[in-house]
């Protein structure tokens, strides 16, 4: 009894039925009396013919009721603590396991994962392959993190469709604001970097490029943001993962509570804001860029034909500010001390033509 009690104990986690412990108390015992040369032996041959499934149903189904029951006299003490384990598994919410599962720790959760994998039978195996298949996408016999995200994400819109499960319940305001604040942040760091490339890579192709090439200054924003959207994607990961080092708080929703519509709504909004902040605060290289000498410039390199750097009295009278008569710029010239035959260099003319526009500014 004390053996069959112990078997039962064991067996009943895998297969609850009365048929199928007797089954297996049967298969277990039976070989090892054969093996003791106990066969031909009449108490031998009744003692087996007791052990047949349909004769033990009767007395296996008390051993179990009693196994059920946390009678200790019937299983061992180890069994006791699995047994134990069992009811309280039984007892707690699909929230309540979840959650205990994620306060484990990392080696814990394997542990339990190997366990439940080798009590799988072979037909769960094989249906366990098939939703493997499923789950990779691309057939490269790797589930990655983005595949198992979409496969788990169809399976729950497919059982919220059909009205399976339990009722989901809405994220609380607190759960919805650190849902936000972990969206904004990296959005942030998108929307900077991108802009902040896009102006200074444009600013300084229109300079160069543009001067050179004849190139509009739309051509060269559209250069910029080429180039901000090739260094974007190299620094996306490295923006992500600064962004969870930053110890943003875990909302802790359940993957049915991410299938709500408040979710993506949270989500969206949040994503906007960010990207909108960040592309705000990358504008900040347009505070240090001076327009009014980039336009000097290009007019200066337009007036330098031979490019020495250097330019006419004569050429800088020909190409005066808009709205500035021969005479006005002659008289400018002379009394900042530019002669007939003196060559300006763009630093000098830089400064003059600030000065001149400084003037202007003070006569109006």
């Amino acid at each position: 009894v004390v053996v069959v009690g112990v078997v039962v104990a064991g067996c009943s986690w895998d297969n609850p039925s009365m048929e199928g412990v007797a089954s297996k108390i049967h298969g277990l015992v039976r070989p090892i009396i054969q093996r003791r040369q106990l066969s031909s032996s009449s108490s031998a041959s009744m003692f087996v013919g007791r052990l047949k499934p349909s004769v033990l149903k009767t007395n296996v189904r008390t051993i179990y009721s009693t196994a059920q029951q946390g009678n200790q006299h019937a299983i061992k003490s180890e069994w006791k603590q699995v047994y134990d384990l069992q009811q309280k598994l039984m007892s707690a919410t699909t929230a309540d396991v979840q959650l205990a599962i994620q306060l484990l720790p990392k080696h814990t959760q394997n542990k339990m994962a190997i366990a439940f994998a080798a009590t799988l039978s072979n037909t769960q195996r094989s249906r366990a392959i098939d939703i493997f298949d499923k789950v990779d996408l691309n057939m490269d016999g790797v589930i990655s993190k983005a595949e198992f995200a979409t496969w788990i994400a169809s399976t729950e819109a497919i059982k919220a469709k059909e009205g399976v499960g339990e009722v989901v319940k809405s994220p609380t305001p607190s759960q919805l604001m650190k849902l936000g604040v972990r969206h904004m942040v990296p959005m942030i760091g998108f929307g900077f970097v991108d802009n902040f490339i896009m102006i200074a890579a444009g600013e300084r192709i229109d300079s160069t490029l543009g001067a050179a090439f004849h190139l509009s200054t739309m051509a060269a924003a559209g250069l910029g943001n080429l180039l901000s959207d090739v260094l974007g994607l190299g620094l996306s990961n490295s923006i992500e993962m600064m962004a969870s080092k930053l110890g943003l708080p875990d909302p802790r929703l359940t993957p049915q509570q991410m299938l709500l519509p408040v979710y993506r709504r949270t989500t969206s909004i949040a994503s906007i804001l960010g990207i909108s902040l960040g592309c705000i605060l990358g504008m900040v290289p347009l505070l240090f860029f001076d327009e009014e000498a980039k336009k000097f410039t290009m007019l200066f390199d337009n007036v330098d034909e031979d490019d020495d750097g250097k330019i006419t009295r004569e050429q800088w009278i020909n190409v005066r500010p808009k709205g500035v008569t021969k005479d006005d710029m002659v008289l400018f010239l002379d009394k900042n001390g530019v002669t007939e035959d003196d060559l300006v260099e763009l630093k000098e003319f830089l400064h003059l033509m600030s000065l001149l526009t400084e003037e202007r500014k003070q006569a109006h």
